[in-house]
């Protein structure tokens, strides 16, 4: 048993932090060297989940250290399982119920508690699965005890008595309620990365404790503190119960959690302190989410005005960042996140120098809601700059329909008048977009959307010199109801003609439809005028140039509809026939003047 003294993990579940329960021992044993037993090992854990090979890393958490150290005595690792061990779904749920269903006579003791958690139990497993069952959703963790220092009794029986503990007292009735059940259980003591944990460092003496249970002859790891649930921007201990915490893999706890003995790792070439401290705080999103580091290995990152971070990432998984300067979270103008195949790359940029906190967010694309902390660095900047145009202003669309930067990665634009951005999108997106100034839209003829060659173009005119907003809009085809905001640049124009009219006005068939228009452009063309018009409609059958009664249809040449026409009347049409459709559809609609 294991007297305690705290910390607390701050936990980033979702777009806003808040802080997991943690906690830490008192009179730990002293603490142990820096070095580690041969063969030593950087800190793979975090690459090893990648689900794509990842490029040569620019660097390795092991190149912090300055001075090489003695090389001790090798230790001989414990047997530690390989895989995770999983109950059968029907038996979890048999010996989870038991375990939420005990009764006030069943958890009279200790040892009574043991035999009715046990009496269902068919394996060592489940013994060891009811008992983090039952602490997790019994055990509140006592913050208070915390924020005074005053952590009270952490023996078995006290907890089990008063329901509050910190770290010691779930460690303790863990080992307690598993040796009554004729378990193997110990208690780890160690540090953690936890809440007031600054990057590359430690306190003098370990911070925390959490379990080692043996299960069909191999050590397995458990950590029921962090598994109760966390503690709110209140400072209110709110339970959540989180299965990851139970069996958890050693090469995905060492990215938290450092023993005092190097055997607890469970690994068999031990990691070390320095490479402990030096990788980046990773939270269980990373290896659920199956994430892996590609450009960034280490947990500080230093940088001169922007940076760019690269994480290998499945298909199925979406990532989005936020930035921070002490407390103060900065507009999301500064950090921009886009997928490149099978890895994201995360840039963020920064105005002044000083120390910054990058947090990066992710979550299942077929799954609702909020995004959850997954990985932090921190970046110390050495020199800013104070005119960076940051990045674009992003929506959850801009990662739900996978919407990518092509041609312009600022947030703030230039233009003389005229402008078109490249944008890459999914075959199934549709993509609208609308230029405003001063909260008040334009018309809808100051932007032509359009996918050339696989990507879209989002062609915007300004009428007049200032400062616009263009704002672009996405849908899955097929999809009912709005467009969704996507994505918004600020747009500085200077020197726009005053002769700017815009584009034609276009119509749903123009989207769904994947229209090219090479010309006109002009939404306005003079009366008499010949015009020449070209435009690509896959699958289309014909197409034509209508003015009132006057109907010019174009010839199709190399995949292009063409045609010189002379502007007659005040409305000029362009519609299309497809297969199956008796009747044309409207594609563009011009102004005659």
């Amino acid at each position: 048993m294991i007297r305690c003294r705290e910390s607390i993990l701050l936990g980033a579940s979702s777009l806003a932090l808040f802080v997991f329960a943690a906690c830490a021992s008192s009179q730990p044993p002293s603490v142990p060297s820096m070095e580690a037993p041969t063969p030593t090992a950087t800190l793979g854990v975090l690459e090893a989940t990648a689900p794509v090979p990842s490029p040569t890393p620019t660097n390795t958490r092991v190149a912090t250290a300055k001075t090489p150290t003695p090389t001790p005595t090798p230790i001989a690792p414990l047997p530690a399982a390989s895989v995770r061990l999983a109950l059968d779904p029907q038996r979890l749920a048999v010996v989870d119920q038991n375990a939420l269903s005990a009764t006030a006579v069943a958890e009279g003791s200790v040892k009574a508690l043991a035999a009715y958690l046990a009496g269902p139990a068919t394996s060592d497993l489940e013994k060891a699965r009811a008992i983090y069952r039952w602490i997790t959703d019994n055990v509140s963790y006592d913050f208070q005890g915390y924020l005074s220092k005053k952590y009270g009794d952490q023996s078995a029986g006290a907890v089990l008595t008063r329901r509050t503990a910190v770290c010691a007292g779930y460690a303790n009735l863990y080992e307690a309620l598993g040796n009554a059940m004729g378990l193997d259980v110990e208690v780890v003591e160690g540090w953690s990365k936890g809440y007031g944990y600054v990057t590359n460092t430690l306190d003098e003496q370990p911070n925390h404790a959490w379990n080692a249970v043996r299960l069909n002859g191999a050590w397995y790891l458990v950590e029921s503190t962090w598994g109760a649930g966390f503690i709110n921007q209140d400072k209110q201990f709110t339970p959540r119960f989180e299965n990851y915490y139970f069996l958890v893999p050693p090469r995905e706890l060492i990215s938290d959690h450092f023993p005092v003995e190097p055997k607890w790792q469970l690994l068999d070439a031990p990691v070390t302190k320095l490479a402990f401290l030096a990788a980046p705080r990773v939270w269980p999103e990373f290896f659920e989410n199956g994430l892996g580091l590609v450009s960034h290995r280490e947990a500080v990152i230093k940088a001169d005005k922007q940076v760019e971070v690269t994480l290998s990432t499945p298909q199925d998984t979406l990532l989005t960042a936020t930035l921070r300067k002490g407390d103060v979270k900065l507009p999301d103008l500064f950090t921009f996140v886009q997928r490149q195949g099978d890895v994201y790359d995360i840039k963020a940029a920064f105005q002044q120098p000083g120390q910054y906190t990058l947090t990066v967010f992710s979550r299942k694309i077929f799954e609702s809601g909020e995004y959850h902390g997954t990985l932090e660095y921190t970046v110390d900047v050495a020199q800013g700059d104070p005119a960076s145009p940051g990045f674009p202003t992003v929506w959850d669309s801009f990662f739900d329909n996978q919407i990518g930067l092509v041609s312009h990665p600022g947030g703030i634009l230039q233009s003389g008048g005229d402008l078109t951005v490249t944008l890459a999108a999914p075959q199934d997106v549709l993509m609208l977009a609308k230029v405003s100034r001063q909260e008040q839209d334009l018309p809808d003829t100051a932007t032509l959307v359009q996918r050339v060659n696989g990507s879209y173009e989002v062609r915007a005119a300004f009428p007049g010199d200032g400062e616009y907003e263009l704002t672009v809009y996405t849908k899955r085809a097929g999809q009912e109801g709005q467009y969704h905001s996507s994505l918004r640049y600020v747009v500085q124009v200077a020197g726009a003609a005053p002769t700017n009219k815009g584009f034609p006005t276009t119509y749903e068939a123009f989207n769904t439809k994947n229209v090219v228009l090479y010309g006109p452009f002009s939404g306005v063309l003079p009366l008499g005028s010949t015009q020449t018009f070209r435009l690509a409609v896959p699958g289309a059958e014909k197409v034509a140039v209508v003015m009132g009664n006057d109907w010019r249809y174009l010839d199709l040449k190399d995949g292009v509809f063409q045609g010189d026409v002379k502007i007659s009347g005040a409305e000029v049409g362009v519609y299309a026939k497809f297969p199956g459709n008796t009747q044309f559809s409207g594609l563009l609609t011009y102004t005659a003047s």
